[in-house]
């Protein structure tokens, strides 16, 4: 059975739903666990500028359209770390989505 672009994982975990992947190489294991680290801090890297619009209630130079798309970018990459059962992917999309929605409705009231 192909992983498809996994073919260096091992499949671990089957009942969990969302497959775990754990690599022999303790170096490759270590990205791994950063990468989901990374793939959490950085949508929330976001929280500054949602707070910056609520407290001064201006939004000034910040697009809806730009961030309208990015959360209509997310929501494929959501779609593809669901197919290819990527938690990671999975987590930092679902984040995307939420914190760029709030930028673009912020927005539009501001």
């Amino acid at each position: 059975m192909s992983l498809g672009l996994h073919v260096h994982l091992k499949k671990y975990g089957k009942g969990s739903g969302v497959f775990r992947y754990i690599h022999k190489n303790k170096s490759i294991r270590l990205l791994d666990k950063w990468i989901m680290v990374i793939g959490i801090l950085s949508p929330i890297m976001t929280i500054p500028q949602i707070i910056e619009i609520c407290v001064n209630q201006d939004a000034n130079g910040v697009s809806v359209v730009t961030w309208s798309m990015y959360a209509v970018f997310a929501i494929f990459w959501l779609l593809y770390g669901i197919v290819h059962k990527s938690l990671p992917l999975i987590i930092n999309s679902t984040l995307w989505i939420f914190f760029d929605i709030c930028v673009a409705i912020l927005s539009i009231v501001y």
